[in-house]
């Protein structure tokens, strides 16, 4: 049992809605991070599939191919992308209360010694 968020984004990467609360959660496949790359670096290749994405021989469960779980991925990392894109040409946040109290603590401790 976990506690996961289910955010629905639009392909700008704004949040349209959220949903946060117990749930079970059933992989269809484990993915290690070099087969994703390669089925998001082999996106433009038609040609490309289970072999190429280093997926050959491993289980795949419920109803999903493999070129659904490459098309998932492919849209998570554009939709990654979107976002740290929009992250980045924000203003940084301004530090907190507590920060700013934190650190004039740290000042005062450097005046004493």
């Amino acid at each position: 049992m976990v506690r996961p968020a289910v955010w629905e984004l639009s392909p700008t990467g704004e949040m349209l809605s959220s949903w946060y609360g117990r749930s079970i959660i059933r992989s269809c496949c484990k993915l290690d991070y070099g087969a994703a790359q390669q089925m998001i670096e082999t996106a433009e290749d038609a040609a490309a599939g289970p072999k190429e994405w280093g997926v050959e021989g491993k289980v795949l469960h419920g109803d999903f191919t493999w070129d659904e779980v490459a098309g998932d991925v492919r849209m998570l990392h554009t939709l990654a992308a979107v976002r740290c894109r929009a992250r980045a040409s924000m203003p940084p946040p301004r530090p907190s209360r507590a920060h700013k109290r934190e650190r004039r603590g740290r000042q005062r401790l450097r005046r004493r010694h």
